[in-house]
């Protein structure tokens, strides 16, 4: 309920601040308690003004003023003040442009703390334009948020703190007992005040970690119920799993993860819904074959089934391909040597069988008039499967690889079984 109270709730909002918050996203108390810091800035452990190391980092330094600020204009017309400050390892010259407000509070004998880049000018060290607080006011961790035009990050923080004393105490918490205990997750209170401000940043990270796996948790739980609404039925429901008969005809073994994902797949297909699946795997792992058993098996229980294929050009390689034609009329097999300049693609037509497959020397592929399935010729051996019951017959007007011939030829009339092999 007060998470829902807008932020002109809280003390000092008016309605141009509002117009900030707005532009901000920020409309509610919950919108604001959740508007987490973008980073941090330490002030909770000064270090002396020699102990600082001179680099790009940021840090904060505990000093004394020694005089007053002196006021000059540079060239390029900036206000710049400058004063001395020290503590026991040392000076240091501190220079602020452009803010006479903060200059006028650096009085002679008071002591401040200093955060920003340690820089050397000649033997003094020196900070531009640091940001400045009393010292016991602010030594601690303090959150750095997103800003717009007229909103500085520390107007946000002191609402952030107002915010946290009057409502924070009213979150609601959203994850079970058991599940924090299981993952070793804060609750939403401690989480609140460690984000924004942390005790130290060990803790900054433990509510780091618990906001990351409601999120997380979220959109998962979001997936499924929007995975549960779209369920739809399927016309396509698989009734024989034909997946080792097409692992016996491959020239390898399948790894057991494809199988498992071969086996998940063929699980969906057999549930009456649709499928909704990615295969993800490195490149080798695979996924192709998982594919083929999938087309494979679809099509035994007698559904079309199409997959797309890949080409790869690596023309910078020479290839010595071996084609084998299984002649079963004729009892032996016959032969044919192809010298191919870049990566062979061979095409399997849609009825089983083989035709006017061309190699062009000069594109460097095959070609086919057809709307084929193609099968890449990579190390060892594969299988190109035709219709069984065919006879087969032999390759015809095989023309062979010369200088002068542009293009090899092969027919297949009729079905076979063939294999292609890098000689």
């Amino acid at each position: 309920m007060f998470m829902d109270y807008n932020v002109s709730t809280l003390k000092g909002v008016g309605p141009k601040r509002v117009e900030q918050f707005e532009r901000l996203d920020v409309h509610t108390v919950y919108d604001l308690l959740h508007f987490y810091p973008r980073t941090y800035q330490d002030w909770s452990s000064p270090v002396a003004i020699f102990g600082a190391e001179l680099s790009e980092e940021k840090v904060c330094v505990r000093a004394t003023v020694r005089s007053a600020p002196s006021r000059f204009r540079a060239r390029s017309g900036i206000t710049v003040f400058e004063c001395r400050v020290f503590d026991a390892t040392g000076p240091m010259k501190v220079l602020i442009f452009n803010n006479k407000y903060a200059a006028a509070k650096l009085e002679p004998g008071k002591e401040f703390l200093f955060y920003g880049k340690v820089t050397l000018e000649g033997n003094m060290r020196e900070m531009l334009s640091p940001d400045i607080e009393d010292v016991g006011e602010k030594c601690r961790i303090r959150p750095v948020y997103r800003t717009t035009k007229n909103m500085s990050s520390k107007y946000i923080e002191g609402c952030m703190e107002k915010a946290l004393s009057q409502y924070g105490s009213f979150a609601e918490e959203s994850l079970p007992y058991d599940l924090r205990e299981q993952y070793g997750l804060l609750s939403l209170k401690e989480a609140l005040q460690e984000i924004h401000f942390p005790s130290s940043m060990e803790r900054m990270m433990q509510a780091r970690r618990r906001f990351i796996f409601e999120e997380l948790l979220d959109l998962q739980l979001g997936m499924c119920m929007l995975r549960e609404d779209n369920k739809a039925g399927s016309d396509v429901i698989l009734r024989d799993d034909c997946s080792e008969e097409f692992y016996e005809l491959l020239p390898f073994e399948p790894t057991g993860a494809q199988r498992r994902a071969v086996e998940a797949c063929i699980q969906d297909m057999k549930s009456g819904f649709l499928m909704n699946r990615l295969v993800q795997g490195d490149v080798g792992s695979g996924k192709t074959m998982v594919a083929a058993a999938l087309v494979y098996v679809t099509a035994k229980n007698g559904y079309a089934a199409t997959t797309a294929a890949k080409f790869l050009d690596t023309s910078k390689y020479t290839y010595y391909v071996s084609m084998e034609s299984t002649d079963a009329a004729k009892g032996g097999s016959v032969y044919y040597d192809v010298e191919v300049s870049g990566k062979s693609v061979f095409f399997d037509s849609a009825d089983g069988g083989l035709n006017n497959v061309l190699y062009d020397k000069k594109a460097k592929a095959f070609k086919s008039d057809a709307n084929f399935l193609a099968n890449e010729v990579g190390a060892g051996s594969q299988s190109v499967l035709l219709d069984d019951g065919v006879e087969a017959d032999d390759f015809d007007n095989f023309v062979g690889y010369q200088d002068a011939v542009d293009y090899a030829k092969i027919t297949l009339t009729s079905a076979g079984n063939l294999s292609f092999k890098l000689k």
